[in-house]
């Protein structure tokens, strides 16, 4: 496997995060570590989901999300969407999902049930 200068970048600093968290808070292992980090994707994930879907118009970020652009496939596995994390994460169809959106109190509330959904779990 062929190392980057970025991905070097990146697993210094999350060494440097963990030895941190070993030293200062006495922690032991990363459970925690990954799941809060999981935590802080899945819910800025969801708010710019809301974001971009509340906009109007038709916009490339909006087609890119909803799986819509024209074009052929790659060969191979599919890629997980964005649609699927969204529907994996809130329980809703793609639908109810973006009919969700229009209202922001009713997206705000989702994806803070998300979250406390997967603080309670880890």
């Amino acid at each position: 496997m062929l190392l980057t200068y970025k991905s070097i970048q990146l697993t210094c600093l999350d060494a440097f995060k963990m030895k941190g968290l070993r030293r200062f808070c006495r922690f032991h292992g990363q459970h925690g570590v990954k799941r809060e980090l999981l935590n802080i994707v899945e819910v800025r994930k969801l708010a710019y989901y809301g974001h971009t879907m509340r906009k109007e118009g038709r916009c490339l970020e909006k087609e890119i999300m909803q799986g819509t652009m024209s074009g052929a496939c790659r060969q191979g596995r599919p890629h997980t969407a964005w649609m699927d994390n969204i529907k994996m994460w809130t329980g809703l169809p793609v639908e109810e999902s973006i009919r969700m959106t229009e209202d922001r109190d009713k997206c705000t509330k989702c994806v803070h049930g998300v979250a406390m959904r997967r603080i309670n779990d880890g």
